[in-house]
């Protein structure tokens, strides 16, 4: 049971209100899938929500964030 927890506490926090393809002046330009995957121009990448702020982290490790 702990380690059940353990694991939920370390997952990802994601937003089902950010699930799905984002537009840029009428154009696909990022996809945000359930479970913290998606993806930028054509480029993977995980990301996180925390309530306030959008985390995206790309295949090199690095991190941007939007509020």
């Amino acid at each position: 049971m702990l380690f059940a927890l353990l694991l939920l506490a370390a997952a990802p926090k994601t937003d089902a209100r950010l699930h799905g393809t984002w537009k840029l002046n009428g154009a696909a330009f990022m996809t945000l899938n359930e479970g913290g995957c998606g993806s930028m121009d054509g480029e993977a990448l995980r990301w996180k929500a925390d309530g306030k702020t959008l985390f995206l982290t790309d295949a090199d490790g690095e991190t941007d964030k939007a509020a």
